[in-house]
């Protein structure tokens, strides 16, 4: 039987211990999450009203990159501290895999614990404030997300426990300060190392003592450990991920870093960081984030090539000829080469996270500016990572990953604004108002200590929140408060903006203000019963609780601890509706339609939706379901999900029209605009336009929690991660070349030599359109089930469709009139499927298994592979490029851009044509787009305009 502490959190298994503690991976009973569960077994000899301050300033930390702190309790004589299950390894196992580190990851991972720690030193915390020391940065406490950030755990309540072994050392990371070693600066000391008392004082980073051990008698001074030591922590840590080797356990035995381990002014850094005197360190983590942002200024190896280096190049040219640098400038040209292939991975990698814009930007420093003396050209892949993030070869309408915006902490919820260009969003314990074109943090309002704290907009520019010091409205532009009420966590806002409802966590009591005014206009006492909240509401919110207003705000719909479900009328309870007035559900869910409220309500037994007229009381109907319905409305309509469909419902007759369709995967959230539903689930969400037409799907390594759905952007997030990512809808309208009927059956498309029109063919048949895309013609093809293979051709005055049969026999049509010109009988077709295709200087041989090789016809050496998972279709040689065409096994169209040496430099999702020129894009909307083939000095023009 699994083990229960605190009747809340079941023991899940040990992720590890030491020091005096077993950290363990638990389950929230009551709202099934995980949770990281620290027990410590040591006494704790801190006064109880001094630990539980040192509690709350824990539970306020929120940053990008530290876990947020929940709870912390004694039970059995043991204290236990409830933080957030980070999901990732930690870096010791990254280092036990892998051994060593790219220097761009290390530089990456550096900034965000500099940025950790730079928060948890600043004087800022608890009252009065101060700052924090850590204590045990190492890669063991550093964990890697699935995202690729880090989160730096294992900072706890032990800061204030008063016990005189709390700073855990670590051998190779812990500073001379941590083993009472004093390496004294003052050339007069001849550089001795004086040892003292193990035994020493843990202050804050400000330096205020917290707890403290007693030292030697002799001692004449005891050495602190302060922010300084956690520096020289980051630099050990560092040491290692470049190196493979964890540093000499004594600061005076560390071997520098050499080239072969990193650039010379990141080994520089990261020696003064770890240098044996506290006062020749970085004093500060901000002065050390400094220095790492200014690495790629100032290191040789990601330097742009200037034009003033030209001026050099002829006093250099006579030392080349001397001989001797030759060499070096060999060794030189595979550095930046080198450098600029680790930058277009990381672009690749930030795009990947939806960071759009700054995959661009590294994707551009990826890009010389000047060849140089060192003759650098713009590498292949470089140049796939700018068009990739620039998008400009993705021509489908959709939403495309545009930001992330990185919050103080995971979310608990989020709202839009009504004019959707805001988004506000609850963390632990602050209100964040983010701007949706800029990522700009717009607004940062402290909350209630509470993850059921809730925001409503009151208008484009007015918020309403769980305010710290009660109900507070807010004037967003003005940047100020308009009115407060009493203290409260769950608000609803009535349709037309005129009342606001309030209750806090459990009390029992309901207050309804003026929504302009804040003046209380009413009250409703629920007679000791409250809300179904968890028993811990700083840790999270189950959102399983009903609270509503109707459209004028006379009547709020509620659920209550117990399984209550009812409509209350502000004014005159006589009036109230109970739906239930006790049962065994757990979760409600539910939105008021005009004079009709509907709800859902899911339990053990099961699941059931139903609807009452509280206007004129009556129950109106309901449906069982086996898995929870979720109720949404939006422009007057009501939506209803449930298991892996989202309907809209007529309640006029209670018709139900497809909304959204996941193919059995269960909806975890949804979210409606005036053109687009939005649907979450495990593994993904996916985006549909109206009448259920899936626009596009995206996977996603963690359950989307929340997403939130306008015309214009779509924001995803879970209450794991401290981001959000925001897509933005683009419409690329202006690359259509013609528009056709969707329903025409094809599975190829061509444009006609002179642009006057498109075939649209498949072994059933083709189409002719002129220029606007009419059908002009449709031809039925004969024998469909014999034909071997289809060519489209372009001639002098005459483009036409050969269409080969399995006997041999070849009939060629007309792309103009779309009548058979001329039938031919030839050899028996190869039915093995291997194609050959030529270019100026290639023959490309293309086996039905395998992928395509590339050979030079001269020499028949081969030098390329192309992609394997698809079939290769065309080749096409236009200018200086290459245009690989694709046919995967399920029918999709798509192609590669190569340079001259056949390597890849875009990506063509939906290329089904190379025409004047020009690629060409068909689109299951009936959309034919054409782009340019842009060259180099175009993509950086474009890439400085995005940015």
């Amino acid at each position: 039987m699994a083990e229960i502490i605190d009747s809340t959190y079941e023991i899940i298994g040990k992720l590890g211990s030491g020091g005096g503690g077993i950290v363990y991976l638990a389950n929230h009973l009551r709202l099934n999450k995980k949770v990281v569960l620290k027990a410590d077994k040591r006494s704790v000899t801190t006064r109880e009203t001094l630990l539980r301050r040192e509690v709350d300033v824990l539970k306020e930390l929120s940053q990008t990159y530290i876990p947020q702190v929940y709870d912390y309790f004694i039970e059995d004589g043991v204290s236990y501290t409830v933080m957030d299950f980070v999901d990732g390894e930690s870096l010791d196992k990254v280092l036990a895999r892998e051994k060593r580190v790219p220097q761009a990851d290390v530089v990456k991972w550096a900034k965000q614990l500099l940025e950790a720690l730079a928060y948890l030193h600043s004087p800022i915390h608890g009252d009065p404030p101060r700052g924090y020391v850590h204590s045990d940065v190492k890669p063991a406490n550093i964990i890697l997300r699935p995202t690729g950030d880090i989160c730096l755990i294992d900072f706890n309540i032990s800061l204030a426990m008063g016990i005189d072994t709390i700073i855990g050392k670590s051998e190779g990371y812990s500073s001379p300060e941590y083993y009472g070693l004093e390496y004294a600066a003052n050339p007069l000391a001849d550089d001795k190392t004086e040892i003292r008392d193990e035994k020493t004082v843990l202050q804050t980073a400000s330096g205020e003592s917290i707890g403290a051990g007693t030292g030697s008698s002799s001692v004449k001074r005891v050495l602190v450990p302060d922010a300084r030591s956690d520096i020289y922590s980051v630099g050990a840590t560092l040491y290692h991920l470049l190196s493979g080797y964890i540093p000499a356990k004594y600061a005076k035995d560390v071997t520098p870093l050499s080239r072969e381990d990193c650039s010379p002014l990141l080994a520089e850094i990261i020696a003064r960081a770890m240098d044996p005197d506290p006062e020749r360190r970085f004093h500060t983590a901000d002065e050390m984030l400094l220095e790492i942002n200014s690495l790629r200024k100032n290191d040789p190896r990601t330097k742009r090539l200037r034009r003033q280096t030209i001026a050099g190049c002829a006093a250099l040219a006579v030392m080349l000829a001397a001989g001797g640098m030759t060499t070096a400038a060999g060794l030189k040209q595979m550095e930046l080469l080198q450098t600029a292939r680790v930058m277009a991975a990381e672009s690749e990698d930030m795009l990947a996270a939806g960071d759009r814009f700054g995959a661009a930007e590294r994707a551009l420093e990826a890009l010389p500016d000047d060849p140089g003396m060192f003759g650098i050209p713009c590498t292949a892949e470089a140049r796939l990572a700018l068009t990739d993030a620039l998008g400009v070869y993705d021509l489908a309408d959709g939403f495309y990953a545009y930001s992330v915006i990185e919050l103080p902490s995971a979310p608990f919820r989020a709202v839009k604004s009504p004019d959707e260009k805001k988004i506000a969003v609850c963390c632990a314990y602050e209100l964040a108002v983010y701007d949706l074109e800029t990522g700009e943090c717009t607004a940062r309002l402290p909350t209630l200590e509470s993850a059921l704290c809730e925001a409503e907009f009151l208008s484009d520019n007015k918020i309403l929140y769980a305010g710290r010091d009660g109900l507070t409205a807010y004037d967003l532009s003005a940047g100020t408060v308009i009115w407060q009420g009493e203290p409260a966590t769950a608000i609803a806002v009535s349709e037309d903006k005129a009342v606001v409802a309030s209750i806090n966590g459990r009390d029992d009591v309901i207050n309804f203000y003026d929504a302009g005014t804040g003046e209380l206009v009413s009250f409703r006492e629920l007679d000791g019963m409250h809300l179904d909240i968890p028993e811990n509401d700083n840790f999270a919110d189950a959102g399983r609780s009903v609270f509503e207003l109707n459209g004028d705000g006379s009547m709020c719909a509620v659920s209550l601890a117990g399984g209550y479900l009812g409509i209350l009328d502000l004014y005159n309870s006589g009036n109230d509706i109970i739906i239930y007035e006790n049962s065994d559900c757990k979760y409600f869910d539910g939105a008021f339609l005009g004079n009709n409220f509907a709800f859902s309500a899911a339990g053990d037994p099961g699941a059931l939706f139903g609807i009452v007229d509280w206007k004129d009381p009556a129950y109106l109907g309901d449906m069982p379901g086996s898995t929870r319905f979720r109720v949404q409305t939006y422009g007057g309509e009501l939506y209803i999900a449930q298991s892996d469909t989202v309907v809209k419902m007529d309640l006029e007759n209670f018709s139900q029209t497809p909304a959204a369709y996941t193919e059995n995967k269960d909806i975890t959230a949804f979210d409606i605009s005036d053109r687009y539903i939005i649907s979450a689930y495990e593994g993904g969400y996916s985006i549909f336009s109206r009448g259920a037409r899936i626009l596009q799907t995206a996977e996603r390594e963690t359950v989307p929690d929340f997403v939130l759905m306008t015309d214009g952007y779509a924001a995803v997030g879970d209450r794991n991660s401290p981001a959000l990512e925001i897509l933005k809808f683009r419409n690329r309208g202006d690359a259509v070349l013609m528009e056709y009927d969707p329903e025409i059956s094809h599975s190829e498309t061509r444009i006609l030599s002179d642009g006057s029109g498109a075939m649209l063919f498949g072994i059933y048949g083709f189409t002719l359109l002129d220029k606007n895309g009419g059908a002009v013609r449709t031809v039925e093809l004969p024998d469909p089930d014999k034909i071997y293979d289809q060519q489209f051709r372009r001639g002098d005055g005459e483009d036409f469709l050969e269409v080969t049969y399995y006997s041999g026999k070849a009939v060629c049509y007309s792309a103009r009139t779309g009548e058979a010109i001329s039938e031919t009988a030839a050899d028996l077709p190869d039915d093995s499927l291997y194609e050959e295709f030529e270019t100026e200087e290639y023959l490309i041989r293309s086996p039905l298994h395998g992928a395509p090789e590339v050979y030079k016809k001269e020499t028949e050496e081969k030098i390329a592979d192309l992609r394997s998972e698809d079939y290769l279709t065309y080749i096409t040689e236009t200018g200086e490029y290459i245009v690989a065409q694709y046919v995967s096994a399920n029918g999709e169209k798509s192609g590669e851009l190569m340079n001259k040496n056949c390597e890849v430099i875009a990506r063509l999702p939906n290329l089904c044509d190379v025409w004047d020129g020009k690629l060409v894009f068909d689109f299951p909307a009936g959309n034919i787009k054409i782009s340019p083939i842009y060259g180099l000095d175009e993509l950086k023009q474009l890439a400085d305009n995005y940015q």
